[in-house]
């Protein structure tokens, strides 16, 4: 479906690419509308993205640049390319976490859960928010102190309240081909003590075959 034009129980998919050098990476949310919006331009668009842009600048370390965030529709319009099925919004600002201690490498993940009344929990993994001052404990394996827990809890319980308050959209993990057929809203994010750890070449996700890679 093109984003001209929003429905009520449209899902779209959201993808925030951080960059650092030559080191490209994205997080993936899903939102579903709850209202309609019949003519959706660019700065329609650009608010939303920009609402996740603020949510992860402040929590990623101020060397880590959010490039860009692409909007999509859930069900491919065209392949491999249709124009109208998504929209790549550049953003450029930098993350807002200062690096007063040392970063520990970007295979080591900050995990935060969507949480969900039915069925499994989805989850995101957050490269360059972790200092090594923020880890506690050692053998046999350290955890997110408290204190950057709570900080960046509070990080995403703000960016929940104001998106469900100012959108038309609410957060919501979908699953199904080619349209969804499950679709559940995310009550909560919640930032776990665990860390873990990601290659930093694990393939790209990526449902629709019209949006492009993030190369």
């Amino acid at each position: 479906m093109p984003l001209q034009s929003v429905t009520p129980g449209e899902v779209f998919t959201v993808r925030v690419y951080k960059a650092f050098n030559q080191f490209l990476w994205a997080n993936t949310y899903e939102i579903v509308a709850v209202n309609d919006e019949p003519n959706a331009g660019e700065a329609f668009w650009q608010n939303i993205a920009s609402k996740f842009v603020n949510l992860e600048r402040l929590i990623h370390f101020n060397f880590i640049r959010i490039d860009r965030v692409v909007i999509s529709s859930y069900v491919p319009d065209g392949t491999p390319y249709n124009p109208t099925s998504f929209i790549s919004l550049p953003s450029g600002q930098f993350g807002d976490y200062p690096v007063s201690f040392e970063p520990v490498p970007a295979s080591l993940c900050m995990l935060v859960r969507k949480n969900v009344t039915f069925g499994r929990d989805g989850r995101n993994l957050y490269r360059g928010t972790i200092r090594e001052d923020d880890m506690v404990g050692s053998f046999p394996e350290a955890t997110l102190s408290p204190t950057r827990r709570t900080n960046v809890q509070n990080v995403f319980n703000n960016f929940y309240t104001d998106f469900f308050t100012t959108t038309i959209f609410n957060v919501c993990m979908a699953s199904g081909k080619p349209n969804p057929t499950n679709i559940r809203q995310v009550i909560n994010f919640v930032v776990e003590a665990k860390i873990v750890s990601k290659k930093t070449n694990n393939r790209y996700f990526k449902r629709n075959p019209g949006v492009p890679s993030p190369d």
